[in-house]
């Protein structure tokens, strides 16, 4: 399973279970996550791979943002997981 940074995924252990998130940096096996409110960019979940469970969706307007050097703030990613949930419509089962 390779993760990229700006994929969408679902947590599916832990106490975060059944929420997205959205990856931030992928390193040694881990991926750090944030969803913009419990878990903010200045302090990721890291979560092994095997837990969570990837979405073929990038979060709208990460790439935009990188690409042009822009910082993406806390706000902006509860903005992308909203858009997200809003045309999903659905969570982890």
């Amino acid at each position: 399973m390779e993760l990229s940074t700006g994929q969408i995924v679902y947590v599916k252990r832990g106490r975060d279970a059944g929420h997205p998130f959205i990856v931030v940096a992928v390193e040694n096996g881990y991926a750090m996550l944030a969803d913009g409110k419990r878990r903010v960019l200045a302090k990721p979940k890291r979560k092994k791979h095997k837990h969570m469970q990837p979405t073929n969706h990038l979060a709208g307007g990460w790439i935009q943002k990188q690409e042009s050097g822009q910082m993406i703030s806390d706000a902006d990613i509860r903005k992308m997981l909203v858009a997200y949930r809003g045309q999903d419509g659905s969570a982890f089962e």
